[in-house]
């Protein structure tokens, strides 16, 4: 009788042996599941986050060119027309120097009216277009920074 348990422990413990070898086909299928889980939750948050931090940079060019408009115009008594390319410079003066450089990724464009100006910014990682309009015609608060749609 002695012998027939020693066989049962040997055959117990051969199939713990075994069982220590890997993981089971549903044990792999629900960790992928939960790390699938995970992702979804994790990546939209982190597009989002990039998203803001475009759209931040975005804004601050925006406010600078604000200000270089308004410096302009001290000096000139109006305000200037100027495209400046993603990271690029612009000479707003036509002096032949380069008054304002963009943020990496950024684009700029000012438009002078007569009474004002409206300068868009736009960051290539970023889906939104920022603006301002100083004018007095302008929609909305004029000179407050806003999503393009009602510029």
């Amino acid at each position: 009788m002695h012998h027939v348990i020693n066989n049962r422990a040997t055959l117990g413990e051969s199939w713990a042996m075994q069982r220590k070898q890997g993981f089971s086909m549903i044990e792999l299928l629900i960790v992928i599941v939960i790390l699938g889980i995970l992702a979804a939750v994790v990546v939209p948050s982190f597009l989002n986050v990039k998203t803001k931090g475009f759209d931040s940079a975005a804004k601050a060019d925006l406010r600078n060119m604000i200000a270089s408009q308004e410096n302009y115009f001290s000096e000139q008594q109006a305000y200037t027309d100027v495209t400046i390319s993603a990271g690029g410079g612009g000479d707003l003066n036509g002096d032949g120097t380069e008054d304002f450089r963009a943020s990496q990724g950024v684009s700029l464009g000012a438009t002078a009216y007569t009474d004002g100006f409206q300068i868009t910014a736009t960051h290539f990682g970023s889906p939104n277009i920022w603006c301002v309009n100083s004018s007095s015609g302008a929609s909305g608060a004029a000179g407050s920074i806003r999503k393009a749609t009602s510029c």
